[in-house]
């Protein structure tokens, strides 16, 4: 490869590294709901950075939010799995409790 290649080169890397970052930003505001233009305008980026940040916080909030209501309704369903297993039991003692009364009546 001749400098003059190796110079073009060095050239088109700044220019793909902007692109990439316009396409980044465009990604941005195609993807996030408060990033719509208002009036034919577009949303600086400074603001559009600010505003994604933001949101991803109340994504991450909500998520936690989300993550500790999973974890109390498994809880609740464990505590309730063995209420329901203890019934089962209670059931069975008083079935046993019954045939031994059915025998016992039966014997008098």
């Amino acid at each position: 490869m001749s400098h003059a290649d190796a110079r073009r080169r060095q050239l088109h890397v700044p220019q793909r590294h902007a692109a990439e970052i316009k396409d980044g930003f465009e990604e941005l505001r195609r993807q996030l709901p408060f990033a719509c233009s208002h009036n034919g305008r577009i949303m600086s980026k400074a603001t559009l950075l600010q505003k994604t940040a933001h949101h991803v916080k109340k994504l991450r909030s909500r998520e936690n939010f989300l993550l500790e209501e999973i974890n109390r309704l498994n809880r609740i369903v464990l505590y309730l799995n063995t209420q329901l297993e203890n019934e089962k039991k209670m059931g069975q003692i008083y079935r046993q409790i019954q045939a031994f009364d059915k025998v016992y009546d039966s014997g008098s």
